[in-house]
């Protein structure tokens, strides 16, 4: 039977039965993969051993491994580390399960509870029991007793002292019963004491972990919201480093482009303002040979004026042709 400590409420246990459990489990598991590893590497196990120089070198892990063992340096680290790793496996359980664990120990306590109520009525019932028997043999001994003093009356000797001796037993059997009645009745007003205690100690247990897990949700909600905002203020290290990569990328880029804009725009004003210089040289050029154009298309023409009408005449169609090729010889 577990140990009831009283008043209040009763201790949570310690994580070694927890731990005892869990280690068993892994043993068992470490244990079936180690003999299912060995049977599937024995075929392999065979043909290696057919080689002298893998068996030596098979025989010198061998050692090595059974003087891992043999040290009790090396057993002390293995089985601190066993317990570490145990310990670790039980916060992951507990951590990944918590509300369930806390609300099966309650369960557990409840019907711990039940239990000591059913054994508290079956006290009750057995004292009932033994009063009812008590009663019948303190009867029967009466009976028996006015049987025998009715046989004496009538000197039945042998009725008499069957009688009698029926009436003894029934006060010795009413006797012994009366002791195991009070013994009886004083486990059972204990049982009920203990009852009313571990009653007000599952409730009070109940309702303290009811407080601490409507604590924890409290707590839970203010830490979630206070998480989001130091995410947003602080930031993750390693989104904070990705942002900071790309942000600098990016105006690396940025500097890049805006580089390329500027060296751009000073190549094209200076292109504009190179082509612009040169239409003005174009433009004045032109303008200078036209001049020079109209200029001797107008002496001509005077030249012509003053000589005769009669040579004139005589060459007009010489003239006419001529004078387009000295058109052309202006315009070229």
């Amino acid at each position: 039977m577990n140990d009831v400590k009283f008043p209040g409420i009763p201790e949570i246990k310690s994580q070694k039965r927890n731990e005892a459990i869990i280690g068993g489990l892994w043993q068992a598991v470490l244990l079936g993969s180690a003999g299912w590893a060995v049977y599937k590497i024995l075929p392999y196990l065979i043909t290696l051993m057919e080689n002298l120089l893998y068996l030596g070198g098979m025989i010198g892990v061998a050692a090595l491994v059974i003087f891992l063992i043999t040290d009790k340096r090396i057993r002390n680290i293995a089985w601190n580390l066993y317990k570490y790793g145990i310990r670790l496996l039980t916060g992951i359980v507990i951590d990944l399960d918590m509300k369930n664990i806390i609300q099966n120990y309650i369960e557990t306590r409840k019907k711990k509870l039940a239990e000591i109520g059913e054994g508290v009525a079956a006290l009750a019932g057995q004292k009932r029991k033994l009063e009812t028997l008590i009663g019948r043999r303190k009867d029967a001994a009466e009976h028996s007793l006015g049987t025998a003093s009715a046989a004496k009356s009538k000197n039945m000797g042998l009725v008499q002292n069957t009688e009698t001796r029926r009436a003894m037993r029934a006060e010795q059997s009413a006797a012994t019963l009366t002791q195991t009645l009070e013994t009886i009745k004083r486990h059972h007003a204990l049982m009920s004491r203990v009852q009313e205690i571990c009653e007000v100690a599952v409730q009070d247990l109940e309702e303290s972990t009811a407080t601490a897990m409507e604590d924890f949700e409290a707590v839970k909600t203010s830490h979630s919201v206070i998480s989001r905002a130091a995410a947003i203020l602080k930031g993750n290290d390693d989104d904070t480093a990705l942002y900071n990569e790309a942000m600098e990328r990016m105006l690396h880029q940025s500097s890049q482009m805006m580089g390329n804009i500027d060296e751009f725009m000073t190549w094209s004003t200076e292109l504009i303002q190179k082509s612009d210089l040169e239409t003005a040289v174009m433009d004045e050029a032109g303008l200078q040979r036209l001049a020079e154009f109209e200029q001797r298309i107008s002496g001509m023409d005077q030249n012509q004026k003053s000589a005769p009408l009669a040579t004139r005449r005589s060459s007009g169609a010489a003239t006419s042709v001529a004078s387009l090729g000295k058109y052309d010889d202006l315009l070229n």
